[in-house]
């Protein structure tokens, strides 16, 4: 009885986790983005989690905050965590996205891997005239391939940019 009540209050605390993070989907206008996973997978290939335009604006939005753009650009964070019982410990992130030891304009955001999606970046870059880009990279075949397919389209996006879309 105590497992199926243990059980039963971690499945609540999920669903509301869940219920959160589609909530910040509809404030952000995140017309194709639905949750079903607190992780962000869930989706299937005829119903996606999430489009990479929503991630893009997604990716904007987030990096008007001065703390989130710090935290992302850097290789590695630190910061207070507190944990269930109320304590705190000190907790270092090493961040995964090779493209910011590159020196080549790359400031974030995310990396990550999921069933359905495959290896993804979510990447910022500032290319040499200053222009800013958001790439979106889904469903790279490996994670070597998801920053070399950023790689390529930030380059081609600021090729296109420097010649006003002319090719």
């Amino acid at each position: 009885e105590q497992e199926t009540a243990v059980g039963k209050r971690k499945a609540d605390r999920r669903a509301n986790i869940i219920a959160d993070m589609n909530r910040d989907a509809a404030r952000l206008v995140l017309k194709d983005t639905r949750y079903r996973s607190p992780f962000g997978d869930g989706g299937t290939s005829k119903d996606k989690t999430t489009t990479a335009q929503d991630l893009c604006s997604l990716a904007f939005q987030v990096m008007q905050n001065p703390e989130f753009r710090k935290i992302v650009a850097s290789r590695e964070y630190s910061g207070t965590v507190r944990q269930a019982d109320g304590q705190q410990r000190t907790q270092l992130w090493e961040n995964s996205n090779q493209l910011l030891a590159l020196g080549q304009g790359f400031d974030g955001i995310k990396t990550g891997v999921t069933r359905s999606a495959g290896s993804c970046l979510l990447s910022r870059g500032r290319d040499s005239e200053g222009r800013v880009f958001i790439i979106v990279v889904l469903g790279s075949d490996s994670t070597k391939a998801r920053f070399a397919d950023t790689r390529n389209l930030f380059d081609w996006a600021s090729r296109m940019s420097g010649m006003g879309g002319k090719r």
